[in-house]
């Protein structure tokens, strides 16, 4: 429908702005968050949980439910805050009509195939604003999914036994004069040796999107395995680093980083991310959700001009 998987050889809303801020931090880690309602003619606010998250156990939820306006909304500012132990927070819209309904998923493919990829967030609290001009755009009762991951086993901990999320989008103060979109990298082949370091390497494949483009910023992921991810900007043509943009070390809550000014790609450029693990287990580790027993290796990314007026890019190329 709207996807495009690249496959060769060759990586809530979502683009960032001058300044990532946090937001109020979370006071008790026992308590569940809550942020202020936006006023009615500024934003909306998306809420989801409290719910159950069982010692010992990890829990992903997919919730289904439609936007709630009446009328296009361009968003310009997204503040997000979720109760500690949570591993990710996704918010998907999709063309494909849904009951309004929560599904305890993790084998979630059909919402990657049919779906816009709108808020990625790793991070308990944040708040930051697109630049001017340039905004996410959602349409009226558009239908959406909130995808929550929540952790409260050995590798992270869920300390009062719940989880949720508050999402306030704001309405774009200024004029847009264009839509952003997300490229969502992932390398999913690959196999982690027992008690060895693998370092894994991606170029990332911005398909049929029209450079220059720029980008406002971005976050890498991967689990407790992960030491460390590097994002390099990579000049095709010669085959060499134009330079770090990117480092990462902290896997259970990476940081959100905010180009100002952005980092701008142009024709034969790309970005290079790598990322470093060590597996200390006796058992080999592949690729999959679960953090306790799996892992990843995925870059999430904001730019514009966006791709067909604001469509995610998926890349799987390997």
């Amino acid at each position: 429908m709207r996807r495009l998987f690249f496959l060769s050889l060759l990586a809530v809303v979502s683009v960032c702005s001058c300044k990532n801020n946090p937001t109020t931090p979370q006071p008790d880690p026992n308590a569940d968050v809550s942020l202020p309602v936006p006023p009615p003619d500024s934003g909306i606010q998306l809420v989801f949980g409290p719910f159950d998250v069982p010692l010992g156990q990890e829990v992903q939820i997919d919730h289904w439910f439609k936007l709630g306006t009446t009328v296009p909304f361009d968003v310009g500012r997204i503040e997000i805050a979720t109760n500690y132990g949570t591993h990710h927070m996704n918010l998907f819209r999709t063309l494909t009509p849904h009951p309004d309904s929560d599904e305890y998923n993790f084998a979630s493919q059909a919402i990657w195939d049919e779906s816009d990829l709108m808020i990625e967030a790793q991070q308990h609290n944040l708040d930051w604003s697109l630049p001017p001009g340039v905004s996410v755009h959602l349409n009226a009762n558009e239908q959406m999914c909130m995808q929550v991951h929540y952790v409260n086993a050995t590798t992270q901990s869920t300390p009062n036994g719940h989880g949720k999320v508050v999402i306030n989008l704001y309405k774009a103060a200024q004029p847009v004069s264009e839509h952003a979109s997300m490229l969502f990298a992932q390398k999913v082949n690959f196999a982690l040796s027992p008690h060895s370091d693998t370092t894994l390497v991606k170029y990332c494949n911005f398909g049929a999107t029209q450079l220059p483009v720029k980008i406002y910023g971005m976050t890498g992921h991967f689990h407790s395995r992960g030491k460390e991810f590097v994002v390099e900007k990579w000049d095709l043509a010669n085959n060499v680093s134009l330079g770090e943009i990117y480092r990462n070390t902290a896997w259970s809550e990476p940081p959100f980083k905010v180009f100002d000014p952005p980092v701008e790609l142009q024709p034969n450029q790309t970005l290079k991310y790598s990322a470093t693990y060590h597996n200390d287990r006796d058992t080999t580790i592949y690729f999959g959700p679960h953090v306790e027993s799996q892992e990843h290796c995925n870059l999430f990314l904001w730019f514009s001009p966006g791709y067909k007026d604001g469509q995610t890019i998926y890349d799987k190329t390997n």
